[in-house]
């Protein structure tokens, strides 16, 4: 298996653990988890291409002023360039 396959595969795997965390434990787990990581950086990206973090994204948002920030810059980032109107949308709606 080469390197690409296998960061790959780590991806799925991270983005399956979130999911559960997220199924089992819902914000909590996922603040939890976040506080926990030395990766801070891949769980901001894993967030932003997750379906369920609309339902939580103003708390992450929220993270941007916390020790949490480095998450949440990662998340707005990964946002911002998935969707070049993204932008426009978080300014209309906070």
């Amino acid at each position: 298996m080469g390197l690409e396959q296998q960061m790959e595969l780590i991806d799925q795997y991270r983005r399956k653990g979130l999911e559960a965390i997220w199924k089992s434990e819902g914000f909590s787990g996922i603040e939890r988890l976040a506080s926990k990581v030395k990766a801070n950086r891949s769980i901001g990206d894993l967030l932003a291409r997750l379906e369920f973090t609309a339902k939580i994204e103003s708390k992450i948002l929220n993270w941007l002023d916390s020790p949490l920030s480095p998450i949440a810059q990662t998340y707005v980032g990964t946002m911002n360039a998935s969707d070049n109107t993204w932008k426009k949308k978080i300014h209309k709606k906070y």
